[in-house]
């Protein structure tokens, strides 16, 4: 694999040239960037208008709220002189709205003072604004204004700087000296999902771990650490323990790719976060491949290190593990769960280290219980997101060690291969956890490819899964509305207009949540002495004029016709994407379908 000369990234996709990005078309972005905002931040400014109060003059500013701005000892605090968190480029826009009472700042004058015009998106002051407004309950928009086409009004009034009650608390420090990050809440539906956030660089970076995490924990060994801090170095870094493990709330069952992509978004959406880069490590990447092409206009580009879109052996994926592999790891997880043995297959070249494996030995006992631990692998064992990866459009990088022995390299060269226009790179080493093994060159390479990036415009094209419903009869369809339209609301499903002569086409963000809507509209219309066919399948749509189109939707149909009354029917592509959510299919066997290619295997939702 030939590798690009500046960056050591290659372009990997199916029929795709090894393509490298001349350095100076990103300069000269830069300075297209800076004229125009300098231009933007002069328009309509008068002498008056250049004027800042200093802050010798000014000591605070007082909201409606309550809340004071203090400008001595830059700090945002209630009445009464507690302090309210505040990240410290958030506080930066909000000091500078404060030294400016009653003027509206335009976005150009922001940039350049907070950013000193470097070339940042609008989306970074965005997300100041969304902080500062959460920070201070501005709910309705009435404290801090937007103006449109000309920028930002604070409301409030020159005060004196508010005493604080007493000394705010030290923060806690890890053993190595660092400052551990405050552990956040996301509310994820009835889930609390842990969430820390470190860095304050331009963009910023959902990491999605594998397997089992512990927010805290994992600041203790010196390497996690470091990893931690270089990427934190150049992006705001958003880490998070999924459900059922780490600091999050502990579930019953398993959680299916769908509750996992809500989890993403709830702690985006508690972060301040818009739209993200997207760094998926091993387990994790399954997901962070459906998040990615679900809902790209929340993703800037995807990363995936050590990452498999399907676990298990398969004919046609013969790299993959056997069921007996997951037999034994399922006795070893039984017997030293807790002991540090994932060193062995994570980090083989630090697993002589007593004191690193005694620590992974504390995360995993912190992090999951062995049930936990073995229901997880399982559920993995079943997951394919293979039939996903071309419908990935956001700029895609795919990084696997040539030795790793926990996700055999030939995973990675065949992400990269499907997913269009994906960058790919090999690193040496035999080791799993990004931390081991030099960590410098993988963090210069996620670093360059994140600046070097574009982001692309938001598509009509995403993925997403299709239920098609048939009544029975004419009669059938005009009774059965209503009950249909409940059921599509309590699955959070939408209705579109379709072509052709489906009477009723839903899409959904989650194949599990299709099925289930399907199978609560059987019932339903059987307890009112109707019926109906109902077929279900995932894959990519295009939204034209309000109507939906494309090969996906015409196998939806195509799968409804073939259902008997009362039924549902779906495709494998469904079947392969709901491991751990308890539905259970029958196989049909293969189906051809009019006008086109190839065959689908087909099952009987139970």
């Amino acid at each position: 694999m030939r590798l690009g000369r500046r960056t050591g990234i290659s372009n990997a996709s199916a029929g795709g040239s090894c393509v490298t990005r001349p350095r100076g078309v990103l300069s000269v972005f830069r300075k297209i960037v800076r004229e125009v905002r300098n231009r933007l931040g002069s328009r309509r400014k008068g002498p008056a208008d250049m004027r800042l109060v200093s802050p010798a003059q000014q000591r605070a500013c007082v909201l409606p709220a309550g809340f004071v701005v203090d400008l001595v000892s830059d700090s945002l605090r209630t009445a009464d002189g507690a302090f309210v968190e505040l990240r410290p480029r958030s506080f930066a826009v909000l000091r500078l709205l404060a030294q400016n009472l009653g003027r509206v700042v335009s976005r150009g004058e922001i940039m350049a003072s907070v950013w000193n015009d470097a070339a940042v998106t609008d989306d970074v002051l965005t997300q100041c604004i969304v902080d500062i407004r959460r920070a201070i309950g501005d709910t309705e928009h009435r404290t801090l204004r937007t103006v449109p086409r000309r920028g930002y009004l604070l409301t409030g009034t020159p005060g004196e700087p508010a005493r604080p009650e007493a000394a705010a608390p030290e923060p806690a420090l890890a053993p190595a000296g660092r400052v551990v990050p405050e552990t956040r809440y996301a509310r994820s539906g009835a889930i609390h999902i842990a969430y820390q956030v470190t860095g304050e660089g331009p963009v910023d970076v959902v990491f999605v771990q594998g397997y089992v995490t512990h927010l805290e924990l994992e600041w203790e060994d010196p390497r996690p650490a470091r990893f931690f801090e270089q990427l934190s170095s150049f992006c705001r870094l958003i880490r998070f323990d999924k459900r059922g493990t780490g600091l999050s709330d502990r579930v019953s069952g398993l959680p299916t790719l769908e509750e996992r992509m809500d989890d993403v978004r709830a702690v985006m959406d508690a972060a301040g976060s818009q739209r993200a880069v997207l760094l998926g490590c091993s387990e994790g990447g399954p997901m962070s491949i459906l998040f990615a092409a679900t809902h790209p206009e929340r993703v800037r580009s995807l990363m995936l290190c050590g990452v498999m879109a399907r676990i298990a052996w398969a004919p046609d994926h013969p790299w993959g593990r056997t069921a007996e592999q997951l037999a034994t790891n399922v006795r070893i997880i039984e017997e030293k769960w807790g002991s540090g043995h994932s060193v062995d297959l994570f980090a083989p070249s630090i697993a002589g280290d007593p004191a690193y494996r005694a620590w992974r030995g504390r995360l995993d006992r912190a992090a999951a219980s062995p049930g936990a631990a073995i229901t997880l692998a399982r559920m993995n064992f079943d997951i394919d997101v293979r039939h996903v990866l071309p419908s990935i459009a956001v700029p895609t990088l795919v990084v696997h060690r040539t030795g790793d022995i926990a996700v055999n390299v030939e995973h990675g060269r065949h992400l990269a291969g499907l997913i269009p226009r994906a960058r790919y790179l090999e690193l040496p080493g035999r080791d799993h956890a990004l931390w081991a093994s030099d960590t410098q060159i993988l963090c210069d390479t996620l670093r360059a490819f994140i600046n070097e990036a574009e982001v692309g415009p938001d598509r009509d094209r995403v993925l997403a899964t299709i239920l098609i419903a048939e009544p029975g009869s004419e009669a059938d369809e005009a009774a059965s509305a209503g009950v249909l339209r409940r059921q599509i609301a309590l699955h959070r499903g939408r209705e579109v207009g379709a072509g052709g002569n489906a009477p009723w086409t839903v899409i959904f963000d989650g194949p599990a949540r299709a099925v289930r809507c399907a199978r609560a509209i059987i019932e339903a219309l059987r307890a009112s002495g109707m019926q109906a066919r109902v077929g279900v399948h995932t894959g990519e749509c295009e939204l034209r004029d309000g109507k939906l189109e494309g090969v996906a939707f015409r196998i939806a149909a195509h799968v409804a016709k073939a259902a008997a009354p009362g039924q549902v029917l779906v495709t494998s592509t469904v079947r392969d994407l709901v491991a751990g959510s308890g539905l259970r299919f029958v196989q049909l066997g293969e189906r051809s379908f009019p006008g086109l290619p190839g065959s689908w295997v087909v099952l009987i939702a139970g």
